[in-house]
């Protein structure tokens, strides 16, 4: 059984390429593996297949870094934002299995600028500046736009999320255990919900098979480089490859409409 017929070999390394890359992020960080993941294999599958094949790979990959996540996370930080993205996320599994795929080649590119500026500016800073994030209504708000925009997406949830956490945790090993928590209950759920709509397939779990020692390196060498690297400056270089890359999807996205 084929990972994706009518692939080439050479487009299957570099898939493989793409998700050692992705993991080596979210073992540095925690989060922020799905946006490169689904940008750059979303020029070369279907944008729907680009979107399932992220979470359904990602899920396995953030169940091998929850050791980390039940040790140091915050499971009372992470939990009402858990609740808003369950609900919401019905909301936008059911919109991303009912668009075209050019729409959804739009809204991916759309959304993965949006988040890409939100964090390179720290637009999402300010926003929150006016918000009372003391209050149990904001994680669970936050929780529900995450989820409602990162279903129909894919990605992006991270740099959203990770706002609230960098002002609800006061140490970095808190700070990457509670994403680690969110981003492996969020991608489970996805996951969950894409099996109740439909949406899977055997040859996700073919291709998890190819991708899985690729997944396991990159999170390996991410989670060792954790405790030496300072991530600022690299992140911020990443950021503006995402962008670009996002530009990109977006005109992709038009002109198939057009």
């Amino acid at each position: 059984m084929e990972a994706f017929p009518g692939l080439s070999p050479l487009l299957i390394g570099a898939l493989i390429l793409i998700y050692f890359g992705s993991a080596l992020v979210r073992g540095l960080l925690g989060f922020g593996s799905g946006a490169p993941t689904l940008l750059f294999s979303a020029f070369i599958l279907p944008p729907h297949e680009a979107v399932i094949l992220s979470v359904f790979i990602s899920t396995f990959a953030m169940l091998t870094l929850m050791p980390a996540g039940l040790r140091y996370g915050n499971i009372r930080i992470a939990s009402p934002v858990m609740i808003g993205f369950a609900l919401a996320s019905i909301l936008g599994v059911w919109a991303f299995a009912n668009l075209r795929a050019d729409w959804l080649t739009l809204v991916l590119g759309v959304l993965l600028i949006l988040a890409t500026l939100g964090d390179l500016t720290d637009c999402i800073n300010h926003f929150t500046k006016n918000l009372n994030v003391k209050k149990p209504s904001v994680p669970l708000g936050l929780g529900f736009i995450s989820g409602f925009l990162g279903s129909i997406g894919g990605a992006g949830v991270g740099y959203f999320l990770s706002v609230y956490v960098r002002w609800a945790t006061n140490k970095p090993e808190i700070f990457r255990g509670t994403n680690i928590l969110l981003s492996t209950f969020t991608n489970i759920w996805r996951v969950a919900l894409f099996a109740i709509f439909g949406l899977l397939a055997w040859h996700y779990a073919v291709a998890l098979v190819f991708f899985a020692p690729a997944v396991l390196a990159g999170n390996f060498i991410g989670a060792k480089a954790a405790d030496r690297l300072s991530s600022q400056r690299y992140f911020r270089i990443f950021q503006l490859v995402l962008l670009i890359g996002a530009i990109i999807l977006t005109i992709k996205g038009i002109r198939g409409l057009i």
